[in-house]
């Protein structure tokens, strides 16, 4: 597989369009669509973009040897994972606020909230639990109504048949 190849490779794994693709290495998506058609090689400046944005090894770019992603510490991932985040929020946006918010604690806060976020999760999975109860009560429920409206409309027959049978008997 060669370089161009490679780059599409990229792309799809990240799920992105050619043109969100070509908006995070600053070009547009026919740039991009003509590299992974092999109309125009990767140039150094594209590589080198390429590399920085998705954290991608240039090594693998060029020939497809090794890892395709550099490794990170977690402080890294930690810092592009924020940089993107807020980068994606809206000014005033709730995420920003939150993460102002969050910045702006007192280290003797972060166990309240750990112990707050934690009674949420488990509110929730209550919730979730009491929910597929109901819905597993619902089905049962339905599948009772639905056994006697057959057990009965089958005595109906029954009955309209000894009824017919009955008043043949009856005429003979």
């Amino acid at each position: 597989m060669d370089e161009n190849k490679r780059v599409r490779e990229l792309r799809k794994l990240k799920k992105m369009t050619q043109e969100e693709f070509g908006l995070k290495l600053g070009v547009t998506k026919v740039a991009i669509s003509n590299i992974e058609s092999g109309n125009r090689s990767v140039t150094d400046q594209m590589r080198r973009s390429i590399c920085r944005e998705f954290n991608v090894r240039e090594e693998w770019l060029r020939t497809g040897e090794g890892p395709m992603y550099i490794e990170r510490s977690r402080d890294e991932i930690l810092e592009t994972e924020l940089r993107e985040f807020l980068a994606e929020a809206k000014y005033d946006s709730f995420r920003e606020r939150l993460i102002h918010i969050l910045l702006s604690l007192p280290s003797d806060e972060w166990e309240k909230l750990e112990n707050y976020a934690r009674q949420l999760m488990a509110e929730a999975e209550d919730t979730k639990a009491e929910a597929d109860q109901m819905d597993m009560e619902s089905k049962a429920d339905a599948q009772r109504i639905a056994e006697q409206i057959i057990r009965d409309k089958k005595a109906e027959a029954d009955l309209s048949v000894s009824s017919g049978e009955s008043g043949k008997s009856a005429t003979a």
